[in-house]
């Protein structure tokens, strides 16, 4: 997670690809005949044929890595639109100078570039402790304060309802977009939600569960001193892309997903083309196994991840992937460390703190495993970023070797270490 400044985040829909959350984020979708993501596809297939001509026997990794390269080039094409070059020392700007900027909020800037009409696409925001700018919520922006209404309901609303604060141009159709700006002075457990054609919505507290008809996703984020996330573990609906800018609109930070969506999408139909089609759903449709990559992305909704499915799974089962109980058993009484994580708390803060911790597992001794999370260097536990200390002990030093450890018991009804 990033700690973001004041600054202003940018999302966007592409049928090709992706953009940026100013912090900036694109989200990509094919959205009807003939759209760039169809083109998109042609042009990959015709890629792949060239490159078999070339080497016969290129494997799966090998054509990921190359198409990265490929998605990465036209991130730096994107951003050169906006202003910089993603990766380098400059990156997407803010566009449209009559965009208002915010003194102490993020600015979150939504660019459609989907194919679809703008009022095809709707959004909402849903969050806990949810504070705006001066001036309060834009006009026409759905939103859900889940903290003071927990049980409340609200329906997207298309980007239509509010009102565009300027225009950008697109680097993959050339065509000019509306930009549509809000402003979040606080927000914790953000959720935002885009659909397409219909609107998504929560209902009496209830959120969206992955089984809808229609296509949408979703990203994650808080404001301020803590970041934002894809958050593709349940569905992936929507790639999306988003950049996070600083205060000078360069960006910092970027999360995306570095292959196409016919890419994406054929990658994990290989896996087991004689079952994996049941993890595939297909729009108008509440049940999976409707589609497969063979058919129109036009008719795509999404494509459901192994940890949900097992949390529906009367069994904990996340068929059709594999489980995870081969790869725990194997690495499960190793005398040497499975592996070790390292990173950073509060990153981007003046009390940022970096740990690393080593893993050790062990059967529980019922068919799970207790995983062992051991720190190799001592930490001080200082005060979230940007906002107010909780009560309780503040710059408490912790022992160097502080264990956590981790439960992940065996599948059952909806539970188990495959959820």
């Amino acid at each position: 997670m990033y700690a973001i400044p004041t600054c202003a985040a940018r999302l966007a829909f592409h049928p090709l690809r992706n953009l940026s959350l100013a912090a900036a984020l694109l989200l990509a979708g094919c959205a009807g005949s003939g759209d760039v993501e169809r083109v998109r596809q042609e042009q990959a297939q015709a890629k792949a044929k060239m490159s078999a001509e070339l080497q016969q026997e290129r494997d799966l990794a090998a054509s990921m890595a190359q198409e990265s390269e490929a998605q990465k080039a036209g991130a730096d094409k994107l951003a050169k639109a906006l202003g910089g070059a993603v990766g380098g020392k400059t990156g997407p700007k803010l566009a449209a100078a009559g965009c208002p900027s915010y003194a102490i909020a993020l600015a979150i800037q939504v660019v459609n570039d989907s194919g679809l009409d703008d009022s095809q696409v709707y959004l909402l925001l849903t969050g806990t402790g949810v504070g705006w700018p001066v001036g309060g919520p834009p006009s026409g922006l759905a939103y859900l304060d889940i903290g003071v209404t927990p049980k409340g309901s609200q329906q997207a609303k298309a980007l239509t309802s509010m009102t565009p604060c300027g225009t950008t141009t697109s680097a993959y159709t050339g065509k000019t977009r509306n930009i549509y700006q809000f402003g979040v002075g606080a927000i914790s457990s953000g959720r935002l939600m885009v659909s397409y054609i219909s609107p998504v919505a929560v209902s009496n507290g209830n959120f969206p569960t992955g089984t809808e008809t229609f296509r949408w996703d979703k990203m994650e984020f808080g404001y301020p001193g803590s970041g934002a996330d894809l958050t593709s573990m349940d569905f992936f609906g929507i790639p999306m892309q988003f950049d996070y800018l600083d205060g000078t609109g360069q960006s910092f930070a970027t999360m995306t997903y570095y292959a196409s969506t016919p890419t994406l999408l054929n990658a994990l139909y290989t896996l087991n083309p004689a079952t994996m089609g049941n993890a595939f759903q297909a729009i108008g449709s509440s049940k999976l196994g409707t589609w497969t990559p063979s058919r129109s992305l036009t008719t795509f909704a999404r494509l459901m991840g192994p940890s949900l499915l097992a949390s529906n799974s009367t069994t904990g089962s996340p068929s059709p992937y594999p489980s995870f109980g081969a790869y725990l058993a194997s690495v499960t009484g190793q005398t040497q460390p499975a592996f070790t994580v390292s990173g950073a708390g509060n990153a981007g803060c003046s009390n940022a703190v970096g740990y690393t911790y080593s893993a050790s597992f062990a059967s529980d001794g019922h068919g799970g495993y207790t995983v062992t999370l051991t720190s190799t260097s001592s930490m001080t536990n200082g005060p979230p970023c940007g906002i107010t200390p909780p009560p309780g002990p503040q710059n408490v030093s912790l022992p160097p070797d502080l264990p956590i450890t981790v439960s992940l018991p065996a599948p059952s009804q909806k539970a188990g270490y495959d959820v």
